[in-house]
């Protein structure tokens, strides 16, 4: 992990008493302010990591995280792992990780009743190897455009930040590569359902749903490759 990293971000209590941050450098927050775990667990772990795990019975699951952010996504991940006896292989880009100082005052580990070294461990890019064995993490600390792999993924969380903010991550060509990272029945998950980024899916070969999304949004997305 490198020292490159945004300054320029502010912790946030959320409704669900879970923090979030607010990037001064993208304008937006990371997470709703209506509930962070409880967006991300309703978008990513019940409607992606749960669905996928039902649907298929896999006993090892990869995923691709586009956005690692806080780490909220892979601390869910890994609680649902072991609640449900699984496997996880997972991957997270992330181009501007969070300085120390900021990831200790987060309070997931309070929220959810975890050991807050598990918080720091994540960030570094492992958990420590007696409670990690059925989790492996891969963390990349590049721009989303600059990660390359030859790898297929059967979950893709897409927590980028929003159309508005950084358009070209949802708009071909960058899409295209997300879709080479898929096999049949992948699916991808993300809070946007906006027309255009459905419509660039579809042309890659996903079919696409829109799905009740969590307080405070009406709507969220699942793509399934064909």
């Amino acid at each position: 992990m490198n020292n490159d990293y945004c300054p320029e971000n502010e912790l946030k209590i959320t409704a669900d008493g879970s923090h979030t941050i607010f990037s001064k450098k993208f304008n937006c927050s990371f997470h709703s302010i209506n509930g962070a775990i409880q967006e991300s667990r309703h978008i990513f772990i019940e409607n992606g990591l749960d669905y996928f795990a039902k649907k298929t019975d896999y006993h090892t699951i990869s995923v691709l995280e586009y956005g690692f952010g806080t780490g909220l996504n892979a601390i869910l991940s890994y609680l649902y792992c072991v609640d449900h006896k699984i496997n996880l292989v997972y991957d997270s880009i992330e181009a501007f990780p969070l300085d120390a100082d900021t990831i200790q005052q987060l309070n997931y580990a309070q929220v959810l009743g975890i050991d807050e070294s598990w918080i720091l461990h994540l960030h570094k890019g492992k958990f420590p190897k007696q409670i990690g064995e059925a989790f492996k993490l891969n963390l990349h600390i590049k721009k989303f455009e600059d990660f390359i792999i030859d790898q297929k993924f059967d979950i893709i969380f897409f927590d980028a930040f929003g159309p508005d903010d950084q358009p070209y991550l949802w708009e071909r060509p960058f899409l295209d590569s997300i879709a080479e990272m898929t096999h049949s029945n992948s699916i991808l998950l993300t809070y946007s359902v906006k027309g255009s980024f459905k419509r660039a899916l579809k042309s890659l070969g996903f079919s696409v749903e829109k799905l009740p999304g969590p307080p405070g949004k009406r709507e969220i997305l699942r793509a399934t490759k064909i």
